[in-house]
């Protein structure tokens, strides 16, 4: 019996469990981890290109930003989300993350990073999303200079909080 270097071949059962939290490869271009803050936002109610722009960093910079590579932008909440993978540990991309935060800080965005281990884990990518997109973390350097960025967010929130009791509902109702 010859058995090849890498072991004995097995068949792959099943879906990659990361790929059933995100959306379909053929509905948006992008790697997996951003496929999945993707799925995340549109079930939670936002809307893609109204509420929020996606552009996956295998397309390249935004001219509406100067060419930086942003994941996801959110204009009327003047939010910039970046999903970071291993890469961005490195020390020279570090400080061009860096550079790019003050950058946007410069242009009136909030920049929050988002890293490919908190998205791994269910859990902790639910509390994460949540607090920055749900439930408003208070955090927004922005809010004290802008009291209609502060209106905004507190609109953004509401809406959330319905979809959230629009589905609550449609839960209950199918148990009943």
């Amino acid at each position: 019996m010859i058995v090849h270097r890498r072991g004995v071949k097995r068949t792959t059962v099943g879906q990659d469990p990361l790929e059933a939290r995100a959306v379909s490869e053929f509905t948006v271009n992008g790697f997996l981890h951003e496929r999945i803050v993707y799925k995340w936002l549109t079930v939670n109610g936002f809307r893609p290109d109204v509420d929020f722009v996606f552009q996956s960093s295998q397309e390249g910079g935004r001219l509406d930003i100067g060419g930086m590579v942003v994941d996801f932008v959110f204009p009327n909440m003047k939010i910039a989300l970046n999903v970071n993978g291993p890469q961005h540990q490195e020390q020279l991309r570090g400080r061009k993350d860096d550079e790019q935060k003050s950058i946007l800080r410069e242009m009136g965005y909030w920049s929050i990073d988002l890293d490919v281990d908190t998205i791994a884990n269910a859990g902790a990518f639910e509390e994460f999303m949540r607090k920055k997109f749900v439930y408003g973390e208070t955090s927004h350097p922005q809010t004290d200079q802008d009291p209609q960025l502060q209106d905004e967010l507190e609109l953004a929130t509401l809406r959330n909080s319905a979809a959230d009791m629009e589905l609550a509902l449609i839960r209950w109702e199918q148990w009943y």
